[in-house]
């Protein structure tokens, strides 16, 4: 439940299907695919899958170690990437870093990251940590000029910290005009 969850809240279009089978018998739980919002039925059109496969490690002599896995099809992405037009875009160093704390600010984060990316800023993440002062030190490791704060406070009150990683000041600003405050900062 807690996937269809980040699913919904990033508007993710999917389909629940009880029948569907990865084809490794290691797998429990959820399964998932990947697939082209124009494919055809009946034909393989899989770009990518994976799943839960909590028993794995402990099968292959480990200790029991929760684990999810997926894989892609480069060469089907690939084909769909020439098929569909899609310009590859340049990859240089990001220069705003999103930081979040608890699950709430998360979603919000991970929304937000997808708009400032959509609207052409470099920006990075790490959805993964959860501790402020490490995604702080990720942030510094990239060497990003703006990390942005997202937690329950902010969300409640409608705002958004900025720092500035190289003076280590921090302002509060009112979320709706993030974009003019990134605009004055980077240009």
């Amino acid at each position: 439940m807690k996937v269809l969850e980040y699913l919904d809240e990033l508007n993710v279009v999917y389909a629940l299907n009880p029948h569907l089978v990865r084809g490794l018998d290691y797998y429990n739980r959820t399964v998932f695919e990947f697939c082209s919002e124009d494919s055809e039925q009946g034909r393989q059109n899989a770009l990518g899958g994976g799943g839960r496969y909590d028993g794995l490690v402990e099968y292959l002599g480990g200790r029991p170690t929760p684990a999810l896995g997926w894989a892609l099809g480069v060469e089907r992405i690939i084909l769909k990437i020439k098929e569909s037009n899609i310009p590859l875009v340049d990859t240089c160093q990001s220069n705003i870093f999103i930081a979040q704390l608890g699950e709430a600010a998360k979603r919000k984060a991970m929304i937000f990251f997808e708009e400032l990316r959509k609207r052409g800023y470099k920006a990075a993440q790490n959805f993964v940590k959860d501790n402020l002062k490490a995604q702080l030190e990720y942030a510094n490791k990239l060497g990003v000029k703006l990390t942005l704060i997202l937690g329950q406070k902010e969300l409640m009150d409608g705002t958004i910290l900025i720092r500035d990683m190289e003076s280590g000041m921090q302002e509060v600003f009112d979320f709706k005009k993030v974009y003019e405050e990134l605009d004055k900062r980077l240009k």
